[in-house]
């Protein structure tokens, strides 16, 4: 099932016509804006600000910043973006980086462009070590203290290796430097196994075999569990599972492993196998270390959800404390339990900083539960598209499953947009606001959750 030349035409013909009307809808938007834009900055404002703190300047982060500076008035709040990076990455789209280094460009912006909202609010970057509950602060590596009458955790995950950023690479610059050198490892490297059937182990796979030929690396996805991609639908496995092999990918499943060395797995029975390269594609943990710091005093119990996640109740705050609220992979919601996905994030980071104003103007009885309050769904909407390289790809949406080039091409959509919003240009700001409505309002009405059980 090797990429056909009329299959990489439509996937790239659809993204270049994509990127020309998103780029000429963002010109529109921009030369409007400043036509009928009104003079809404909080320059004359002299009443006393509400100080917002969003420890995490991601999926989650990034939306509380803009629902909070969207929803709010000239004056009433004061928002600090925190974040150890001083760029945004879209994360999903990473594992293209591994053979294509140079693709990091086009999943990345500077977050600096925070601080052009007009709005006063600012983003710092800095390692945040310590929140302190009783102080109303929290506290970075440089020894800097940042108070907050409202704070939000939205720190995301860590995983293991290079799949996601750690604090050496803080800057763009080191964080390419990485992918440079992840790249020719992969290049180099004849037998590779990947250890983990999820989505990130079966889109590492789908990318390097689709930039190596199989005749020249022996790839082999290695999971205890009987099946590919769990909690995926049925039919998404079996098309995953189907192009891998296809493309000579070997899958070997449950079968556990007792060590993974540096480049050797060891079988439960002792037996041995070797490779050039292993990647560990298991292990995503809540990055809530920092919650552990004896300053934090009370707020480090809260962390009794799974892996060590922040336990939040259904207005996502965090249990215990009302002026603290969580979103995304460092939040467990245990009424929802949804997958830990970029969309789920985003709409954590929209209840939230409706919740937040919501406190903000004394109006503590109408705080909104989740996922209901947003729109009127129940649950969210199960989103997912995983990637088979650049040109293949299979989108679930509930009980709606679509495979091949029109999900390639929307995976670019969603990357794309996903960064211009970062970056604060109208287009990507104003497509996810659309976006979640669309999405949600499908998820109700015509796409309902499948009734089959995703194994």
């Amino acid at each position: 099932m090797a990429t056909s030349t009329l299959q990489a035409a439509v996937v790239d013909g659809g993204i270049w016509v994509l990127w020309f009307i998103l780029t000429a809808i963002d010109i529109v938007l921009i030369f409007l804006s400043k036509i009928i834009s009104s003079d809404d900055s909080d320059s004359n404002c002299t009443k006393e600000k509400t100080r917002i703190v969003i420890v995490g300047a991601s999926f989650a982060g990034l939306s509380v910043y803009r629902d909070l500076i969207r929803h709010s008035n000239p004056g009433e709040v004061e928002i600090t973006a925190i974040d150890y990076r001083d760029f945004f990455e879209y994360n999903p789209g990473i594992l293209r980086c591994f053979v294509n280094p140079s693709y990091l460009t086009s999943l990345t912006c500077k977050l600096s462009a925070l601080n052009n909202d007009g709005r006063g609010s600012r983003f710092v970057q800095g390692e945040v070590v310590g929140v302190n509950p009783s102080a109303n602060t929290v506290t970075l590596k440089s020894g800097k203290v940042i108070s907050y009458d409202f704070l939000v955790l939205a720190t995301g995950s860590t995983y293991p290796g290079t799949i996601k950023t750690t604090t050496v690479e803080s800057t763009l610059s080191q964080r390419q430097m990485q992918m440079n050198q992840q790249a020719k490892v992969v290049c180099d490297a004849a037998t590779i196994f990947i250890v983990g059937g999820g989505a990130v182990g079966v889109e590492l796979a789908g990318e390097i075999a689709e930039t190596y030929p199989k005749k020249d690396k022996r790839v082999v996805i290695m999971d205890m569990a009987n099946t590919i991609l769990p909690g995926f639908q049925q039919e998404t496995k079996d098309y995953c599972k189907h192009w891998l092999e296809t493309n000579g990918i070997e899958i070997v499943l449950g079968t556990s492993l007792k060590a993974i060395d540096e480049k050797s797995v060891t079988f439960q029975d002792g037996s041995k196998q070797f490779a050039d390269l292993i990647f560990k594609c298991v292990g995503a943990a809540p990055a809530s270390g920092f919650l552990k710091a004896e300053q934090s005093g009370d707020l480090a119990k809260v962390l009794s959800g799974p892996k060590g996640s922040v336990v939040a109740n259904d207005h996502l705050q965090v249990e215990g404390f009302d002026n603290i609220f969580c979103a995304g992979d460092v939040c467990y919601h245990s009424s929802s339990n949804e997958l830990k996905l970029a969309h789920t994030a985003h709409v954590n980071g929209s209840l939230v900083a409706l919740n937040v104003l919501r406190l903000v103007r004394g109006q503590s009885n109408s705080l909104l539960s989740y996922p209901h309050g947003l729109y009127g769904n129940d649950k969210t909407p199960k989103i997912y598209n995983v990637s088979l390289g650049k040109y293949d790809s299979s989108l679930g949406f509930n009980s709606l499953m679509i495979h091949g080039v029109l999900p390639a091409v929307v995976k670019w959509l969603i990357e794309w947009t996903q960064v211009a919003a970062a970056a604060n240009r109208p287009v990507g700001k104003l497509f996810w606001i659309v976006a979640d409505w669309v999405s949600f309002f499908l998820g109700r009405t015509i796409f309902l959750p499948s009734k089959s059980k995703a194994e």
